[in-house]
């Protein structure tokens, strides 16, 4: 017999579906959640995809089109955003590959690099900014307080990009006002009067950006060894020629805003003094790009040049060249685009088998492109190796760590008395990983008499030749080194070795 079911009372009734409609609410929140993440994940997906393309795109150099792509990946992102927005909140919601901060301070920095060709860029980064300021105000965090300053400093120099230099200056003195003792409103506001002074030929321009600097150095701002403030104001204070001395005897990260422009104009005028150390400079990672390399490359084919000038320029893309080797071409850390890394090959094979040119210009055209080695080169190191022109034989042994099958040749280099050839044959053994060369740069790396310069190399050497005897020895020279550099260089050496082992 079946028992029957007790009947609910009216409160267990309303209790019950309560209950009931408790779960459904619950079921429905879940399911719009997942909906929510589901269409979170095809928006970061797709954002991710855009931004790639856009740092593709700047990676090949073509930095309007870059602008033009991160212009929509911000348009369409700024309409996702709810009110009162932080940095910190939408990092999540912006891509999982991508920093938004990154991302907001190079799309800026594009901004800014597009804006000297095309000025309604400007306008674009003026936009970008104060929409990113709107949301950074009253924002205390230390992160958030240094966009911020960056950010009002990209805005002045925008009105300055884009023609209004009194709204720029405006805006860059308020930032001094309201930051006195941050160096960055004083640097970019000299930055902007000393470039217009040297375009103008204004000297109250330039005396102006001096002035700015004396400023900031009398104060004095916390972060002036950060800015370099004393390097830019000698360098404020000298004429052309000697400027190019003070950036020679500088680390290039050191080099004021305006050194690119100082360079490229030495490189123009055939009158200027200076123009060998201009082509120098010309190939740092400051102030190289597809522009400065593009005005190399017309000095290496100029027949009315000097040879010295075009050897040099030659020379000069060794750094950068050896950086593409490394350098994926769509990391935003890319100093030029992969087509102009080419037009730099095909220029300077061109130059080395031209036997109609001086031999300075052709060895240093083969020194500079086999930084980044092709198939021709090496034969044309071996030819260079077994010439009777000692010059040319030099060349060879300068090259010899970036092609490979030439280990006698290096064991024979690392006993020459020319230390710069040693320098040379001692990074060679390191990238052939030459266990032949062992004994002699073990010796090296613990010669107290031996040059400072040749036992750093030598230690950074043994880790890639015997890791396992490495270790102990270079723990060891960390420990008893009294040179505090070569304590540090044992140590790092002694890191990476240990590493390699595990």
């Amino acid at each position: 017999m079946k028992s029957k079911r007790k009947k609910l009372t009216p409160a267990q009734q309303k209790k019950r579906f309560e209950k009931r409609e408790r779960r459904a609410r619950e079921a429905a929140r879940r399911a719009a959640e997942e909906r929510r993440r589901k269409r979170l994940r095809e928006q970061i997906e797709r954002r991710n995809a855009e931004v790639e393309r856009g740092y593709d795109l700047s990676g090949e150099g073509r930095v309007a089109e870059a602008c033009d792509q991160w212009w929509e990946v911000w348009n369409g992102f700024k309409a996702t955003l709810t009110d009162g927005w932080t940095i910190a909140d939408v990092e999540d919601e912006f891509s999982d590959r991508h920093y938004f901060v990154d991302w907001i301070c190079h799309f800026a920095e594009e901004l800014h690099q597009a804006a000297v060709d095309a000025p309604h860029y400007a306008d674009r980064g003026i936009e970008f900014c104060t929409a990113i300021l709107a949301q950074l105000a009253g924002r205390d965090r230390s992160a958030e307080r240094f966009v911020r300053s960056d950010f009002r400093a990209d805005v002045g120099e925008f009105h300055f990009l884009a023609g209004r230099d009194s709204e720029g200056e405006r805006v860059l003195e308020d930032l001094i006002r309201d930051e006195p003792d941050r160096a960055i409103g004083y640097v970019r506001l000299a930055s902007r009067l000393e470039s217009r002074g040297r375009r103008n030929r204004c000297d109250a321009d330039i005396q102006c950006a001096r002035e700015l600097l004396e400023r900031a150095v009398a104060r004095p701002v916390k972060d002036a060894e950060t800015f370099h403030l004393e390097l830019h104001l000698r360098y404020l204070r000298a004429d052309d020629r000697a400027k190019l001395d003070i950036l020679r005897d500088a680390p290039d990260w050191q080099w004021p805003a305006d050194a690119a422009d100082l360079i490229a104009e030495t490189l123009a005028d055939r009158q200027a003094s200076g123009r060998i150390i201009a082509a120098e400079l010309a190939g740092e990672f400051a102030v190289m790009s597809d522009d400065m390399a593009t005005a190399l490359l017309a000095l290496i084919g100029d027949g009315d040049e000097s040879d010295a000038v075009r050897a040099t320029a030659a020379r000069s893309f060794g750094a950068v060249l050896e950086d593409s080797e490394t350098m994926e071409f769509d990391d935003d850390e890319a100093v030029i685009s992969e087509t102009c890394i080419e037009q730099i090959q095909e220029v300077l094979h061109a130059a080395y088998l031209d036997a109609d040119l001086a031999s300075d210009i052709r060895r240093r055209a083969l020194e500079a492109s086999v930084c980044a080695p092709r198939d021709w080169h090496r034969a044309a190191v071996k030819a260079a190796y077994e010439s009777t022109d000692q010059a040319w034989h030099h060349t060879a042994l300068c090259c010899l760590e970036y092609i490979r099958g030439f280990d006698e040749e290096i064991l024979r280099t690392l006993d020459s008395e020319d230390a710069h050839l040693r320098f040379h044959a001692i990074r060679a053994a390191k990238n052939a990983q030459l266990a032949a060369a062992w004994s002699h740069l073990s010796r090296l790396a613990c010669d107290n008499d031996a040059e400072k310069a040749l036992r750093m190399t030598a230690i950074s050497a043994l880790p890639h030749i015997r890791a396992d005897q490495a270790a102990p020895l270079l723990a060891q020279l960390a420990d008893s080194a009294e040179d505090r550099d070569i304590a540090l260089a044992a140590s790092c050496a002694h890191l990476e070795a240990e590493l390699s082992l595990r």
